[in-house]
């Protein structure tokens, strides 16, 4: 394990959980087709899914050590098992605190509604902490390290996606997920890399 692997796991042990929505395989080539077509200024970083692939977020929260039990798991596979929502792309935008993450923004009634209902047993029936975020705006990450809004691409973005998967992710203990490898990667990347030594095994 080089020495970014290893900052990278320290970094990415925050407890935290992620609930999302993962598109069928057509929808996902689509979007992957999609990001690796674009030209982005030299240093943006283009994510990692993983296995799971391009996936949308219906909720994020910090669990503050505690495990996601299994009565939560069989609750969301009660509404989600099974589920087919439909969404299109619209728009490119850029998100995060410091305005460098490139999405592409979903829209879909029926997620918006999907994620209200869920988001409201979460917090009623698991003591999940309310978001931070007032609204919910379901969008796709697609590349992170942007700076200026001169950094869009030009290309039309509308997708039509097919949601059928669901996944809940833990970020805590020994593993890292997807939903941090790329913040902790960024962290060393601008904190680190010009500092540390990159010893490869």
């Amino acid at each position: 394990m080089n020495t970014i692997d290893m900052l990278m796991r320290r970094a990415a042990k925050e407890p935290s959980a992620c609930l999302m929505l993962l598109p069928d395989a057509k929808s996902a080539k689509a979007i992957n087709d999609l990001k690796h077509g674009l030209e982005l200024p030299p240093g943006t970083m283009l994510p990692d899914d993983g296995e799971k692939g391009p996936h949308v977020t219906i909720r994020f929260w910090k669990t503050d050590g505690r495990h996601v039990d299994q009565s939560m798991k069989d609750f969301l596979a009660q509404y989600l098992d099974g589920q087919v929502v439909q969404a299109k792309t619209t728009a490119w935008e850029i998100f995060g605190k410091k305005r460098d993450t490139l999405v592409l923004v979903v829209d879909s009634p029926e997620l918006t509604s999907l994620q209200r209902q869920i988001d409201q047993h979460l917090q009623r029936r698991f003591d999940v902490p309310r978001s931070d975020f007032d609204d919910y705006r379901p969008h796709i990450s697609v590349a992170e390290g942007l700076v200026g809004t001169e950094a869009l691409p030009g290309q039309s973005p509308a997708l039509d996606l097919r949601l059928n998967r669901w996944s809940l992710t833990e970020g805590h203990g020994d593993g890292y997920d997807e939903v941090w490898s790329l913040r902790a990667a960024k962290w060393v990347r601008n904190n680190l890399r010009t500092h540390l030594p990159l010893h490869r095994k």
